[in-house]
């Protein structure tokens, strides 16, 4: 049972992936959509 976050955790850990993530194929800022992760100057997505 070590695996399980509690809520606060896991918006804790969004918002620092959020506000650090960065594309890998441009480098631009990622933005949260649909509850992944997307660039929206070329479009990447850690969806796809």
């Amino acid at each position: 049972m070590a695996n399980i976050q509690t809520n606060s955790q896991k918006q804790k850990q969004t918002r620092t992936q959020n506000s650090l993530a960065t594309c890998p194929d441009c480098g631009a800022k990622l933005v949260p959509e649909s509850g992944c992760m997307y660039c929206p100057f070329c479009g990447w997505s850690q969806c796809k």
